[in-house]
């Protein structure tokens, strides 16, 4: 690439405006190792059925994976990351072992996030999550 240009194999260096000192980065592959297609073809995670996604996980067992969290205008990201925090065992059960809570609002946030884990597992996966 030059100046923003993709060079092609039949382009003229010789009119690309190359001058002394300038530096060109050059990718590809060399002739002799060109590029193959892959022997089998990629399938994503989303397309697979609950089989094949089940044999990708190392599962004997057909599951689905549990749904997310609905989300309630922009509250993906705060979904996104207790669906995170409720896959970390030693926190999911810490936050659940947390004690009726003081008058901090550190105490009192992580009473919730222990309630919300609760609730998190009573979900059962045929079920839509709260």
């Amino acid at each position: 690439m030059i100046k923003g240009k993709v060079l092609k194999d039949q382009d003229d260096l010789s009119k690309m405006g190359l001058k002394d000192g300038m530096m060109v980065m050059m990718m590809g592959t060399a002739e002799d190792k060109g590029l193959k297609a892959p022997e089998q073809p990629v399938k994503f995670f989303e397309d697979m059925t609950p089989e094949e996604k089940a044999r990708a996980m190392n599962q004997t067992l057909a599951l689905v994976p549990p749904p997310g969290l609905k989300n309630l205008g922009n509250t993906c990201f705060m979904a996104s990351t207790l669906q995170a925090f409720k896959r970390v065992n030693e926190l999911k059960n810490a936050l659940k072992n947390v004690p009726q809570p003081g008058q901090s609002v550190d105490s009192r946030l992580a009473f919730a996030g222990g309630k919300l884990m609760q609730q998190l597992d009573q979900v059962k996966d045929d079920v839509e999550p709260i």
